[in-house]
């Protein structure tokens, strides 16, 4: 049975951004930046060079590599001062060695990082299964937040506003319930309004019979989840034979944010899966917020 939200306040001090300093990153680091400036954070720009393909060039193609990326974060960090988004704005360029994951795993501990932002860079199929891999080996082991952002999402003539409609699909698990806290400190803080969504599988034939009453159980325990939220709230039952289309179909019609919870690294044969989560940061129509609940949530 669904408990009472534990009381989470959300406040992201040290954002840092994940970038491969491309056109296609520039999303991503769009919406880092209006988050900085909404909550007065401190901004971090992050950028590693793996050794993938300095193996036969040898290590000094690999130190060079590396000096070409601080050149190119230099670049950048000079746009943005010259285009004035860094006013009033605490920021760093970090540009390390390194694969992915273990060497940011050691920049998030040593600068107390509470949330990542990251692009998945969908365009098309393969390089959005190579390249959205990379957001979904972040959003799995980071202990902290993570908000994915696809790169269509390109920021308002008004910049990066606070989210009004927030969308929280729940399969009423462990992981799900944890991340319930952090919609609802998102939508008090921001206003907004907050859309709990159940997808239940089609019922057909015999359990057709039933589905008012399953529906009608399935919101009470909607409610329940929710408690006493004290903010503008919705509650949401659809059928669907995939949760996931389901849940892509909800936000591109009502949602400017989807708050999800998932689950912590699991055996490499499960990751291999096409997971539904994969699927909702890398085709979403709006960013995703994914909250790694800890390894003791089955």
């Amino acid at each position: 049975m669904a408990t009472a939200p534990t009381t989470v306040e959300v406040s992201f001090q040290h954002i840092l951004v994940a970038s491969d300093l491309s056109q296609h990153s520039r999303a991503a680091l769009q919406h880092a930046l209006g988050l900085a400036h909404q909550y007065g954070s401190r901004l971090y720009l992050f950028h590693t060079v793996p050794a993938f393909g300095f193996d036969l060039a040898g290590p000094e193609a690999w130190v060079e590599a590396v000096d070409c990326a601080w050149r190119d974060a230099r670049r950048l960090e000079t746009e943005l001062f010259l285009a004035r988004q860094l006013e009033g704005l605490a920021f760093e360029l970090i540009v390390r060695q390194g694969e992915v994951w273990p060497t940011l795993a050691r920049v998030l501990q040593q600068h107390d990082i509470d949330l990542v932002v990251v692009g998945t860079h969908a365009r098309g199929r393969i390089r959005k299964l190579l390249l959205g891999s990379v957001a979904e080996t972040i959003f799995r082991h980071a202990t902290c937040p993570v908000l994915t952002i696809n790169p269509s999402l390109e920021p308002s003539a008004e910049g990066n506003q606070a989210p009004r409609r927030i969308l929280f699909p729940t399969d009423f698990s462990p992981q799900s319930e944890h991340a319930f806290p952090h919609a609802l400190s998102l939508a008090r803080r921001c206003g907004a309004h907050l859309t709990l969504l159940h997808v239940l599988p089609e019922m057909r034939g015999e359990a057709s019979g039933d589905r008012e009453r399953v529906v009608q159980v399935t919101r009470e325990r909607l409610h329940a989840l929710a408690g006493r939220a004290e903010v503008e709230l919705s509650c949401r039952v659809v059928e669907a034979s995939s949760p996931v289309d389901a849940i892509l179909r909800c936000a591109a019609a009502e949602a400017d944010l989807i708050v999800s919870g998932v689950r912590a690294p699991q055996s490499i044969l499960q990751r291999l899966v096409w997971t539904n989560a994969y699927r909702i940061v890398t085709e979403a129509s709006c960013p995703v917020l994914t909250v790694r609940a800890p390894a003791t949530c089955a």
